[in-house]
């Protein structure tokens, strides 16, 4: 066992893997790599920090995959519950549009090869996920697979039910491309109905539809809270 990566700030996060030769980890706010040869426990050279700067409040940990070419995917969770006007707060209306998109909840795209990125520097992949925790990429396809954790607190904040609160939202299972708007803060997926409803911050009342007619639904939906990263 040898330990390597001290004092490079790498506090927090989930994000790593192994890709072409390098160990690939992201902490809370960037995104590093060592080449770490086969059979060695040591990297051969110091860390490169291929992303830095990222956002660290709210939902702060980063997670991290590796598309063909020279595509580094890196998961950027919502600073809030929901995008109200005050956070978690009983009947605080929804920003709209929700600035935190500009930014937040949804996958990045930069160079696997470019140190010393900032956010501004890559492109937003797709957007609408809250905390898309977990992702992955399919041996042999080469696709994006991804599962955010739900929204919280529509029972304190909205007056669901107990039960609905224990089952909704669902937690999704999603396949992810390039463009790809998932919904968050706008809508939820009731697993139980099939359908995506708007959020109530955003006038519903776990009937309406309205706009999230237009986001893509997921593959699967658990039960709510199940937190399937």
């Amino acid at each position: 066992v040898e330990a390597f990566g001290q004092g490079l700030g790498l506090a927090g996060g989930t994000g790593i893997l192994w890709h072409d030769g390098y160990l690939w980890f992201a902490s809370n706010s960037r995104v590093s790599r060592w080449r770490l040869p086969v059979g060695t426990l040591e990297p051969a050279a110091p860390a490169e920090t291929i992303v830095e700067g990222l956002p660290t409040n709210g939902h702060s940990a980063k997670t991290l995959a590796r598309l063909g070419g020279d595509t580094l995917i890196v998961a950027i969770g919502s600073a809030t519950n929901s995008c109200q006007q005050t956070d978690r707060t009983a009947r605080s209306p929804g920003e709209d549009p929700c600035r935190e998109l500009e930014h937040r909840a949804g996958l990045w795209q930069f160079s696997a090869s470019r140190p010393g990125q900032r956010q501004a520097d890559g492109k937003r992949y797709a957007t609408g996920l809250r905390n898309p925790e977990a992702i992955a990429v399919e041996p042999g396809t080469g696709k994006l697979y991804v599962s955010p954790h739900g929204r919280d607190q529509l029972a304190a904040n909205w007056g669901f039910s107990d039960e609905q609160n224990a089952d909704l939202p669902a937690e999704e299972f999603m396949q992810a491309n390039p463009g790809d708007d998932f919904g968050w803060p706008y809508c939820y997926y009731d697993w139980q109905k099939g359908v995506k409803v708007l959020n109530p911050e955003y006038g519903g009342d776990g009937q309406r539809v309205g706009r999230c007619s237009e986001k893509k639904a997921p593959l699967l939906g658990f039960p709510g809270h199940w937190a399937p990263l």
